[in-house]
């Protein structure tokens, strides 16, 4: 009954502080990314008993690879769709994307073809080296996915991008279980993610042409040129700032699938997707549905408030699950997936403070790009690359080990100092957030209980 009513209390407090419309969107992107999550966790608990962790360190250093070259390969253009007031302004943006991912994904596929051998393999293991072909193409589909997601966004038709999701998660599902209940090779885990991107371009793309071809029809070199000398900023600095972003977090995932044994980083790489499922969950649908009303509030004055109470309502919603999750990871995992993944619940454990700051901070990160602090995010960014990595090779050399655990360290290092940046920047009054503390706490409180709870139970089924 308290936590019924606690429930009630929230949704009425989201309800109070949020226009109908954002929350409309949120919980539409929220909704379809549950269904699409438990659709992937439920295919997830069958793989890990279909590919080893060695099979899903393949795919963790694949994903790596893709994420930080995709991030950027739309010049951040990509999110720059939901900004300008025409129609016509907004699809040049889309069309500079796609050229522009088009474009970086053929290079990186020349690269591959034309890199030697010898040199890869000293970076990459060999059975994630003979699956980087196949790069390219992940490339292009995950940053035209980006593009379209924000062109409907931009249309609020949050309902179209919602059922893409589970649309998605349904051909991810199908590939990588049949895939591993007849082949059981890491191929069939790389091209179900691939699958997962290619799905949204085909289907978001399909719905663009059905609904918006007439505006092709603006699309000329010369507004694209206008548009791109416009929002300059993004391709000169937010382009860095989401590379270096992407590469702080995933090239330590490359480093550690180099410095440790192939399974650890297939250990780390399910730790990582059980804690940004949450993250989807909530925070990445809130971040979309935020960047579209954010410019409108930034431009009336109001974007310190309304970034304000996104975040109160954040420090509500996600971080109490996630520390949930942390808790009994090493008590559950070996029960739901599987004896020799208990490693993977003992690292999602020293990864939970991580991501209770990444969940506050993401979603509202975008606040400096509608304040047009690029150059500020860069340098933010470009600290976290480089503390990231070097506290991974700091481990591997000076404490002959431990590399996945600094890694989880170094995580709650930065996103602490990226929350404070945002807060900073969108000028969040402090007084007004703690003012809500008390009430947080006890929400938080309710689910390490839960945890409690759920472990001792985990620990006696075993």
């Amino acid at each position: 009954m308290a936590s019924s009513k606690m429930l009630d209390a929230l949704i009425a407090k989201l309800r109070q502080a949020l226009s109908g419309q954002f929350l409309a969107g949120v919980m539409k992107l929220a909704g379809a990314a549950a269904l699409a999550q438990a659709i992937l966790m439920g295919a997830l608990v069958i793989a890990t008993r279909l590919y080893s962790p060695a099979d899903f360190g393949v795919l963790a250093v694949f994903n790596a690879v893709v994420t930080i070259v995709a991030v950027a390969a739309c010049l951040r253009f990509d999110i720059a769709v939901p900004l300008p007031r025409e129609q016509k302004d907004a699809v040049n943006l889309l069309g500079l994307a796609f050229l522009s991912a088009g474009a970086v994904a053929c290079g990186f596929s020349l690269l591959v073809a034309l890199a030697p051998e010898r040199h890869a393999l000293l970076l990459f293991d060999p059975s994630v080296y003979k699956h980087l072909w196949l790069a390219g193409p992940a490339i292009f589909f995950l940053a035209g996915m980006s593009a379209l997601q924000n062109w409907f966004i931009r249309q609020k038709a949050y309902g179209t991008v919602a059922r893409n999701r589970i649309v998605q998660a349904l051909v991810h599902a199908t590939i990588q279980l049949g895939g591993g209940w007849i082949f059981a090779l890491p191929v069939f885990l790389v091209l179900g993610q691939m699958a997962n991107f290619a799905t949204a371009v085909v289907v978001l793309g399909g719905v663009f042409l059905l609904q918006s071809a007439s505006l092709l029809r603006e699309v000329t070199v010369a507004r694209m040129r206008s548009v791109a000398s416009e929002y300059r900023q993004f391709p000169i600095y937010s382009t860095w700032e989401a590379f270096f972003n992407a590469a702080g977090i995933f090239v330590p995932v490359i480093l550690i699938g180099a410095l440790a044994p192939p399974a650890e980083v297939g250990h780390l790489q399910l730790g990582l997707y059980a804690m940004q499922a949450m993250i989807g969950l909530v925070g990445a649908a809130i971040a979309q549905v935020y960047f579209s009303r954010a410019a409108e509030e930034h431009n009336a004055g109001r974007l310190a408030g309304f970034t304000g109470t996104v975040l109160v309502n954040l420090a509500k919603t996600g971080p109490g699950p996630l520390l949930a999750i942390g808790i009994t990871a090493p008590f559950v995992f070996p029960v739901v997936f599987g004896e020799e993944w208990t490693r993977s619940g003992i690292l999602v454990a020293w990864m939970t403070p991580w991501f209770v700051l990444q969940f506050l901070a993401s979603p509202i990160s975008l606040a400096l790009a509608v304040t047009r602090r690029q150059r500020a995010a860069f340098l933010l960014q470009l600290f976290g690359f480089f503390f990231r990595s070097g506290a991974v090779l700091f481990a591997a050399y000076a404490l002959n080990g431990y590399v996945t655990e600094a890694y989880a360290l170094s995580g709650v290092v930065f996103y602490a100092a990226y929350l404070a940046v945002i807060m900073a920047a969108s000028r969040i009054s402090i007084s007004s957030v703690v003012a809500d503390i008390r009430r947080i706490g006890l929400i938080w409180a309710f689910w390490i209980l839960l945890a409690g709870v759920v472990s001792a139970l985990a620990t006696m089924w075993k």
